[in-house]
């Protein structure tokens, strides 16, 4: 507080000198105009009688003397005149040199007055520069004692307001993320159409593989195959039938297990959703990716079953039949993977003998006609009912 009031007292000092100075500078100013102006006035007078006298007295004094020696050197009465007024103009010329004098100690008096005026200003100026360091220091003083004076909490509570708004930005950024994947994901959750191009067992891969798997396993596995050509192709479609219809039951039914056990409490066994409600989308992919998950385990057991039902389960009869064993692990891990798609991917419908060659969905094998004789590979399907991935082949009559 007293620091405070010294800088009040300062300041108001600095202002009275201030305003001093003007006023001073104001009045030296107007009396100095008003010498200069009286001295001018002087001069001027004096310059012009000084001059008018001179010419006066050069010609009074040597008319005299001319008309002397030419006209009449007895005109003793104009010269007394003439003599007088001589006197007259001198006394005029030494009252005028007084005045000239006294306006030169004036104007001496004015000159000495400025030269006092500049060093009170000086002084005055000094002074002002000693009083405006003084009340500076005082303020910076007073700046560094209230910040001694802040609390310390003040700066805590500072950086925990910057702490807490950086974790707002970065929960913020995340949500914003997280809506992006939801709204993504359901944007692909049961939407065949739109293809995640992320994933590598997409429908269109899968077709990939589907016509590669006729193109080289069933080939081979050809060669393996008893009896005549529509059997050996009867019995490698049967295998991938039967493989793509088990598949496809195990996945749904796999799937219905885990949705029953996300929804059922453990102990007496009651569900949390009524089996009416369906399960949200969020926690259906969820369910989903674990089944995802677990496809090399299903898929290894899976591919064990059918190679033990379809070639035998000793080694020497894999061994003797490689290419169709072979043939039957493709079968497999498509077929796993077409049935883990949400929706699945499945076969097309097979057609029945002599029903009508449909050339929209099959390509001919090695006979054309109206007609169909034998199936020998099926068609591929997005989706039931859905639209179509990959030809099938028959064989026409």
């Amino acid at each position: 507080m007293q620091l405070t009031r010294q800088n009040g007292k300062l300041k108001q000092k600095v202002a009275q000198l201030k305003t001093q100075m003007r006023a001073d500078k104001e009045n030296w100013q107007l009396e100095g105009c008003k010498w200069k102006y009286k001295y001018e006035e002087l001069e001027k007078k004096f310059n012009e009688s000084s001059e008018h006298s001179y010419k006066s007295l050069t010609f009074r004094e040597s008319s005299p003397d001319d008309n002397v020696q030419s006209k009449c050197a007895g005109d003793e009465e104009k010269k007394d005149i003439h003599e007088k007024e001589v006197l007259e103009l001198k006394e005029k010329v030494v009252t005028l040199e007084e005045v000239l004098k006294t306006v030169q100690d004036e104007a001496d008096n004015l000159s000495e007055l400025k030269r006092k005026y500049e060093r009170r200003n000086t002084q005055l100026l000094n002074r002002i520069t000693l009083l405006e360091q003084s009340l500076q220091k005082a303020q910076t003083e007073k700046d560094a004692r209230q910040g001694n004076d802040c609390p310390k909490s003040f700066g805590n509570k500072k950086t925990k307001i910057m702490m807490e708004r950086d974790r707002l930005k970065n929960d913020n950024e995340k949500l914003r993320m997280r809506l992006s994947e939801i709204a993504g994901s359901l944007l692909l959750d049961r939407n065949p159409s739109i293809a995640d191009l992320s994933d590598e067992t997409r429908p269109s891969k899968l077709a990939d593989s589907f016509s590669e798997l006729y193109d080289n396993e069933w080939t081979d596995a050809f060669e393996e195959q008893e009896g005549s050509e529509k059997e050996a192709i009867q019995n490698l479609l049967n295998m991938l039938v039967e493989i793509h219809n088990k598949c496809q039951t195990v996945g749904s039914k796999y799937l219905l297990a885990l949705e029953e056990t996300s929804i059922t409490l453990p102990g007496k066994g009651r569900k949390i959703l009524e089996q009416t409600v369906q399960i949200p989308s969020t926690i259906r992919k969820f369910l989903l990716e674990i089944r995802k998950n677990f496809t090399p385990l299903i898929m290894q057991q899976l591919t064990k079953f059918f190679q033990g039902k379809f070639i035998g389960k000793t080694e020497e009869s894999l061994k003797e039949r490689q290419a169709t064993s072979r043939y039957v692990e493709k079968c497999t891990q498509l077929c796993w993977y077409m049935a883990t798609k949400d929706p699945p991917v499945v076969l097309g419908p097979i057609p029945s003998e002599e029903d009508i060659v449909n050339k929209d969905f099959f390509h001919l094998y090695t006979s054309s006609g109206k007609h169909v004789h034998f199936c020998v590979w099926p068609p591929l399907l997005l989706h039931n009912g859905g639209s179509l991935l990959r030809k099938g082949v028959i064989q026409g009559k």
